[in-house]
């Protein structure tokens, strides 16, 4: 993970960062680039996830 940020706006989180993931599928060696952001919310003192967005960073 790369450029990891945490905001807080009250019962809501903005967590926000890039990572690049490496591995193989099918046999075959890959290596990507993502931007994320992912929104939770507090309710009743739990923190649960809201929404998740993931972008593919161009090479």
């Amino acid at each position: 993970m790369e450029d990891f940020d945490v905001r807080l706006y009250g019962d809501v989180a903005l967590l926000s960062g890039r990572t690049q993931m490496t591995g193989s599928y099918d046999g075959k060696p890959f290596a990507s680039h993502y931007r994320y952001i992912d929104i939770y919310v507090r309710s009743n003192g739990v923190w649960k996830i809201a929404s998740v967005q993931i972008t593919k960073v161009p090479k």
